[in-house]
């Protein structure tokens, strides 16, 4: 007897509603939108991407009309008359901001309307290839490359939904700042609101991207591989009698023997903000040692347990320092006209400044882990792709030599006076130019020894038995 459940009517109604529910559950459940965008067809997820992106530019269009929107109302009319405004003192229609818009395009056809909606369109797609590139390491274990990454582009597309009500948000906030009685009240209104509203919504979309692909169903596991030699790969199904390496001559108890090839690091064992301190020193003095001792084959999570705690201490030292440096400039420069208004502006300013950069720090190292993959699925030696990504997590401990480095440049600028450029080139060619390129050329070092480091631990893991 047939099964009702599986007839095309019942399968199109099912994924009609997986559709219809994804805008929801991205705010409430990404992890469960994510489930659905993966399993809709390809007709489906087209469309339902379409409709998004029209709603999207939709939106910008219409926070773009602000001025224009603004004599819509008959009483804001009146309360603007006498500012700045289009022609006439009198209530707009619709339609009559639509030809002041149009008024002064040029071509008169294509106003910003319809370059929002080009650019919508076109950049939207590429942004979401572009997340579903960033997100591969995390979603690709074996088996084919393409699937996994159609399906990370799909799970990523989760986040147009909060992007677009973030900048409806946005937008709003930045709109009601500009009020007169708002705007005259306190004239950094519009900013700061702008400000807020962005650095809230960084913090949110990257929580956000985390969670959706988490939410994709796992892969099927590889097949375990045979055992090899953890020096120089050699298979070692059949052991040599000798007990070493027919390939190397390494002592075959140092491959097979998991107390001593892998005895796993302090933080696999027990987390503690003591072991958390233990492994991020050896991941950043010793990485190749840590490295070979790191336990791959044990789905726990720790890892990334890690990682959050490195975004989070990050996060709060860097608020202080930020802080610091700010008030210390502050008091240097403007002493004797600093008022408690500035000192609020300030720290606000810094509390919301410290997200958006820990949100650049998250995108830096996932930009370089997607890097260093691509290269790492080129060469296909690993025989697990989920091992790189426990290394991804454990490298974010390098982020505090990254932070190190600038948290020292930032010092140097706003309380020290450039002592560093004076150190190096002298008094007389120290400034804010030669300041500008020691961060740039620090930087480019730093990320090309974060490279290194990245290749040093794909030496280490890549004949992994444990």
């Amino acid at each position: 007897m047939d099964n009702p459940d599986s007839s095309p009517e019942h399968n199109g109604h099912a994924a009609a509603w997986r559709a219809l529910t994804v805008p929801v559950l991205s705010f409430v459940r990404p992890a469960a939108a994510a489930r659905n965008l993966v399993s809709l067809s390809r007709t489906a997820f087209v469309g339902l991407l379409v409709l998004c992106l029209l709603f999207y530019a939709t939106i910008l269009v219409l926070l773009m009309m602000e001025d224009e929107l603004l004599w819509m109302s008959p009483t804001t009319a009146a309360r603007l008359r006498g500012m700045d405004s289009p022609p006439g003192h009198h209530a707009l229609s619709l339609g009559d901001v639509w030809q002041l818009w149009h008024a002064h395009s040029n071509p008169a056809w294509l106003s910003r309307a319809e370059i929002t909606l080009i650019l919508v369109l076109v950049l939207g797609p590429l942004a979401l290839l572009f997340l579903g590139w960033l997100n591969l390491p995390l979603t690709h274990a074996s088996g084919s490359i393409w699937r996994s990454y159609r399906r990370a582009v799909r799970a990523s597309s989760s986040i147009l939904w909060p992007v677009t009500v973030c900048t409806l948000v946005g937008g709003a906030a930045f709109f009601a700042g500009h009020l007169p009685v708002v705007y005259l009240a306190f004239r950094d209104a519009p900013d700061l609101a702008l400000f807020t509203t962005i650095s809230i919504s960084a913090c949110l979309l990257a929580y956000h991207l985390r969670k959706t692909i988490a939410g994709i169903p796992p892969a099927p596991p590889p097949a375990s591989p045979p055992r090899r030699c953890e020096n120089c790969g050699y298979d070692l199904t059949h052991l040599p009698a000798d007990g070493r390496c027919s390939e190397c001559g390494t002592n075959l108890a140092r491959s097979l023997d998991q107390s001593l090839c892998r005895p796993d690091i302090p933080w696999s064992e027990r987390r503690s903000l003591a072991t958390w301190c233990r492994t991020s020193l050896a991941i950043i003095l010793h990485p190749t040692i840590f490295y070979r001792e790191l336990r791959l084959r044990r789905p726990d999570g720790a890892e990334w347990a890690f990682a959050k705690l490195n975004y989070v201490f990050l996060g709060l030292i860097a608020l202080l320092g930020l802080l610091a440096c700010s008030l210390l400039s502050a008091l240097r420069f403007a002493w004797p006209y600093l008022s408690l208004r500035d000192v609020t502006l300030i720290c606000v300013s810094v509390a919301l400044a410290v997200p958006l950069g820990m949100c650049g720090c998250w995108l830096g190292h996932r930009l370089m882990a997607a890097l260093v993959f691509s290269v790492w699925l080129v060469k296909a030696e690993l025989p697990d792709f989920r091992w790189a990504a426990r290394v991804i997590a454990y490298e974010s401990a390098f982020l505090w030599v990254l932070c190190a480095f600038w948290g020292l440049l930032t010092a140097n600028v706003s309380i020290g006076g450039f002592w560093i450029s004076q150190l190096i080139k002298g008094a007389q060619m120290a400034g804010p130019a030669f300041e500008a390129l020691l961060f740039l050329g620090g930087t480019l070092v730093l990320v090309a020894l974060w490279w290194l480091r990245y290749q040093t631990a794909y030496r280490a893991i890549r004949w992994s038995n444990f």
